[in-house]
């Protein structure tokens, strides 16, 4: 069991480092995640005619570059492993299946995260008053975040033996989130932060399914 957090903790160290070698890409995705929820911060406080329509269009931006930012991030997991060709290597390395997967979902978890908070701040900030009620999210879109990075990891896992690699995985991921995306902005209109638990629990289970079929997707 300590063997295979050491060869997770390795994985992750070694991922954050090749990622901040290639700063350009994360800079990018720290770029879209500012702008885009600060553009629609700032079109809902200046022209929404109230809080509720502006709630519901700014619920309805974030969400989106929640699913975006998931897109970015599942080029950079097992997409980018598989061209470089280290997949292999990792798979000569006796690494098994289920061990890369969980360091890539980990990986992905919390990039997907740290860019959510920054876009909800983004968001928030440049709404002003008018998406005052939007600032009780937070609890919601982490929870939300959570599922989309399990969607992301595992639409990069599923990828590599697809050769349209960046023309699938915007389609898959968008295809395997739009339910969620769509519970997310209700509960975020609603203001319904409790149920942002049962949300929480069912990405843990999605995260469990995807573990055990990453056993025979990465194989």
């Amino acid at each position: 069991m300590s063997s295979i957090l050491e060869i997770t903790l390795v994985l992750l160290w070694k991922d954050f480092t090749v990622e901040a070698r290639r700063a350009l890409e994360l800079i990018t995705t720290l770029l879209f995640s500012l702008i885009v929820a600060g553009f629609v911060g700032f079109s809902v406080g200046k022209f929404s005619p109230d809080s509720f329509i502006g709630l519901v269009i700014g619920g309805t931006g974030i969400v989106l570059t929640q699913a975006f930012i998931a897109i970015f991030v599942a080029i950079m997991s097992f997409v980018r492993e598989a061209d470089r060709g280290t997949l292999t290597g990792l798979k000569l390395a006796s690494v098994t299946p289920i061990t890369l997967y969980v360091s890539k979902l980990i990986f992905t978890l919390i990039l997907v995260e740290i860019f959510t908070v920054i876009a909800y701040g983004a968001l928030t900030y440049f709404g002003g008053y008018t998406l005052e009620p939007i600032r009780g999210s937070l609890a919601i879109l982490l929870a939300s975040g959570l599922y989309l990075s399990v969607v992301s990891a595992f639409t990069s896992a599923l990828s590599i033996h697809l050769e349209a690699k960046l023309a699938l995985i915007p389609t898959l991921v968008l295809a395997l989130s739009a339910p969620l995306m769509q519970s997310t902005v209700t509960l975020i209109v609603m203001q319904n932060v409790k149920l942002a638990g049962l949300l929480t629990i069912s990405s843990l289970v999605f995260a469990m399914i995807t573990t055990w079929l990453s056993e025979y997707i990465l194989e």
